[in-house]
């Protein structure tokens, strides 16, 4: 609410659900997925997020990066595999970026 001041550390939960479409290339899908986004207007010190796949999806080539678009970097971001999930957390630096 525009209207409401929120005070001190507050922890948001986003979901969401993204739905893979059939098309076809034998080599394969490419997926690129923004998880935390570039539009927040206040300062975020940590995230995590979960992705969960498919059991019987075959991931290759998984690449976890942090900073603005484009950036190849992984100064402050992990990432694990387990079973059909991609765990990131993410710790950004005093000056809030990263």
């Amino acid at each position: 609410d525009e209207d409401e001041t929120i005070s001190g550390d507050k922890t948001y939960i986003i979901t969401y659900t993204m739905k893979n479409y059939s098309d076809e290339r034998p080599e394969g899908d490419y997926i690129y997925l923004n998880v935390l986004g570039p539009e927040w207007d206040t300062h975020i010190e940590n995230f995590s997020s979960t992705i969960t796949y498919p059991d019987n999806a075959n991931l290759e080539k998984i690449n976890v990066t942090d900073g603005e678009y484009g950036n190849t970097n992984s100064q402050n971001v992990e990432y694990k595999l387990d079973k059909n999930k991609i765990y990131i957390n993410s710790s950004f630096n005093s000056s809030g970026s990263g």
